[in-house]
């Protein structure tokens, strides 16, 4: 496996190819075995483990019927974004619209995919999981914390 060199991709790919992944079908709500306060080193264990299935992505989302529904989100305090925590009230700023790639401008947030499936969340008053990116006390890199269940 040699398209990245970042180790917890590599480390993903060979726990699924050996089928020591847990909770593989996308789901609303609490997801069996996982606490409010279990804390992970990287996105990828997220995926392992059947927190949050999108490895690039900040909101994850399942087809039910004709519409899709947010199931979780990764919010991220801190340099280079606008989200907010606040005692039991999380500010989220949507996914889409970052520049990821060199030369490539900013643009506005469209209303499809995860941004489209949290507003269905919000019009079904359908729980979504929150997980929490803080940067970590060191400065190198993330961790990542389960929150709980939210209503949009």
């Amino acid at each position: 496996f040699d398209a990245t060199a970042r180790i917890d991709l590599k480390t993903q790919a060979v726990l699924e190819r050996m089928g020591k992944r847990v909770n593989t079908y996308k789901k609303i709500g609490q997801v069996p075995g996982i606490q409010v306060g279990d804390e992970f080193q990287y996105k990828t264990e997220l995926r392992l483990v059947g927190l949050h299935f999108k490895t690039m992505c900040g909101i994850d989302y399942v087809k039910m019927g004709d519409v899709n529904f947010a199931t979780s989100i990764v919010a991220s305090e801190g340099y280079d974004y606008d989200d907010k925590f606040d005692a039991d009230v999380v500010t989220y700023t949507g996914e889409g619209g970052n520049v990821i790639c060199k030369g490539k401008k900013s643009e506005d947030q469209k209303m499809v995919k995860g941004n489209l499936a949290l507003a269905n969340s919000m019009r079904h008053e359908s729980e979504v999981r929150v997980i929490r990116g803080q940067e970590k006390l060191d400065k190198k890199g993330k961790r990542y914390v389960y929150d709980g269940l939210y209503l949009v």
